[in-house]
């Protein structure tokens, strides 16, 4: 299941990829996370490992693993697992305006038992996210006017 969700931020480009680019900030946005920290890596190039604790939706709270698996300028590709899912997550920065667009794409890959609730899911996941890139889009915007 794919999920793609996007918005333009009044900041340069090259700032919203580096810090979109390290999960280590994404618990300042992304209000599941609760703590991400560094197990092997810089925290952005490819093959950094994190550690993760999160409070997924559905309750409780959920540790995992991460994996940059590509980085470049203006894209990074995270594998998450936690549990028995994994979801791939693809974060991508390019100019628009005098600012950048962000677009955040979660492709979700469900253990067999779970396929069945994508439909359902689908929704969740899109409005969570697009929670998740108006606060990024705000910590950024308010970053950038205070300079």
């Amino acid at each position: 299941m794919k999920v793609q969700v996007s918005t333009t931020i009044a900041s340069p480009p090259s700032e919203v990829a580096a810090f979109t680019s390290d999960a280590r900030n994404e618990g300042q946005w992304h209000t599941d996370v609760l703590e991400i920290s560094v197990t092997s890596g810089d925290g952005a190039e490819a093959g950094t490992t994190y550690h993760v604790r999160t409070t997924p939706a559905m309750g409780g709270v959920t540790e995992g693993t991460g994996t940059v698996l590509e980085h470049l300028p203006d894209r990074t590709v995270f594998e998450w697992r936690l549990g028995k899912l994994t979801s791939v997550i693809t974060h991508s920065v390019t100019a628009e305006g005098g600012g950048a667009r962000f677009t955040r794409t979660v492709e979700l890959r469900f253990p067999p038992a779970m396929r069945l609730a994508s439909p359902v899911i689908r929704p969740m996941v899109r409005k969570a996210n697009t929670q998740f890139i108006a606060n990024l889009k705000h910590i950024l915007e308010r970053s950038s006017a205070a300079r």
